[in-house]
């Protein structure tokens, strides 16, 4: 289970990243040119939040005594 951690915690950290330089890239257009990047963005978000929340049910998981 702590493998899964980590690799959990690597997605939500790249997720990170990437958001970073989606939102500079943003910031750099002119209003308007940047949907097809707000669209990645807000895919990058669920990605993230899925990661969480598997990490979240990861720590359930190990919290449960074995039978």
């Amino acid at each position: 289970m702590h493998d899964v951690n980590n690799l959990l915690a690597a997605i939500v950290n790249y997720v990170s990243f990437v958001d970073e330089a989606i939102n500079a890239e943003i910031a750099a257009r002119p209003p308007g040119e940047s949907m097809r990047l707000i669209a990645v963005l807000e895919d990058m978000s669920e990605i993230g939040a899925a990661a969480k929340r598997a990490a979240e049910l990861v720590g359930q998981v190990r919290a449960t005594p074995a039978p």
